[in-house]
């Protein structure tokens, strides 16, 4: 009977060194795209996020009749910063008494969003809120942004805290009535000028029209709502 000879099987340490050594080379040039990716399909749902709640509001004032604003969560001190959140509300001047256009207030009892007996709207009512957690959408808190923590989102100072649109569509701003407004969105995690490639630009113009800022010179860098390419994530 003849005897087969036994012989070790495997890796040596060379080999293994070397295996581990291509693997470690392969992660680090994989991961970062990979994380690349991962950014930029965030951004683009974001966007798409936001824009969303700007085409809600424009439609509802235009069915309603009336301003339906989108006001900015957070803090007097985040002002023109929309990270932490926003939200979509009826806006009616003057009702209850002292309420004014772009601040939500309701007349605080326990119906909410109240009509008269025409079916129209006599208090702030909201539609719709973007934000991480709300006990009471009504009365709102905020103890963390919306957006992830390295993500922000500037509009221009003069569409700082809210926007609003009017009954027939119109882009009305907090500081100037009607006017054109730009908000980037940006990871500050990518560094520049990956961070500006990457970013989003919505661009609003007084006619309510909503659009996202392109690359019409193939710079690799999206522009502004005057068709010059962005310099950083604040408009």
């Amino acid at each position: 009977m003849l005897k087969k000879s036994l012989r070790a099987s495997g890796f040596s340490l060379i080999e293994l060194i070397i295996t581990v050594t291509i693997v470690g080379i392969l992660s680090a040039i994989a991961i970062p795209s990979f994380s690349n990716i991962i950014s930029n399909n965030r951004l683009t749902a974001y966007s798409n996020e936001f824009v969303g709640a700007l085409n809600l509001a424009r439609s509802e004032a235009i069915k309603r009749g009336t301003q339906v604003t989108v006001e900015r969560l957070g803090g007097a001190s985040e002002t023109k910063n929309w990270q932490w959140g926003w939200q979509v509300f009826v806006d009616i001047a003057d009702q209850p008494p002292g309420n004014k256009l772009f601040e939500f207030k309701d007349n605080n009892n326990a119906q909410r969003c109240e009509i008269d007996s025409n079916g129209a709207a006599i208090e702030d009512c909201v539609l719709r809120t973007y934000t991480k957690a709300v006990a009471d959408p009504y009365n709102l808190t905020k103890s963390e942004q919306f957006l992830p923590n390295n993500f922000t989102l500037i509009s221009h100072a003069n569409s700082a805290d809210a926007i609003g649109f009017n009954s027939t569509g119109k882009n009305v701003v907090k500081s100037s009535g009607l006017a054109n407004t730009t908000l980037i969105l940006c990871d500050t995690n990518r560094s520049t000028p990956d961070n500006l490639e990457s970013a989003k630009v919505i661009i609003l113009n007084n006619t309510g029209r909503i659009r996202l800022g392109i690359d019409s010179d193939s710079n690799g860098i999206p522009e502004n709502g005057i068709n010059k390419n962005i310099s950083s994530c604040t408009p």
